[in-house]
């Protein structure tokens, strides 16, 4: 969270694109996973080049690491792991989330 606040500026903004970033996932995650059963490789490679983009912007280096991986992957048509690709892209937005809940609770303490 240190180089997403250097990013940002200022901490209600960076609570704000947190959150934005948090709640744009769910829906995200959907089409990935739907587009995963179908073995759709091009949805699924603009899926995640936009979650990419999203995890750059707030310092979500592993998050942002990982897509680019699976971004390749999936450009060249390797989808077999997609739906566990899917899952742990999930969990790791999962960790993000309470790392961010920490944050918050310090913060306010």
């Amino acid at each position: 969270l240190v180089l997403a606040m250097e990013q940002i500026g200022d901490r209600q903004t960076l609570f704000d694109v947190l959150n934005l970033f948090l709640d744009s996932w769910p829906p995200l995650r959907e089409r990935m996973r739907a587009a995963a059963a179908r073995g759709d490789s091009a949805e699924l490679a603009q899926l995640v080049h936009r979650f990419k983009g999203s995890s750059g912007t707030i310092a979500a280096r592993q998050l942002h690491v990982y897509a680019a991986e699976l971004e390749s992957a999936w450009v060249a048509g390797r989808t077999e792991d997609a739906r566990r690709e899917v899952e742990a892209l999930d969990a790791g937005v999962e960790q993000l989330r309470l790392r961010i809940q920490r944050a918050v609770a310090q913060e306010a303490a």
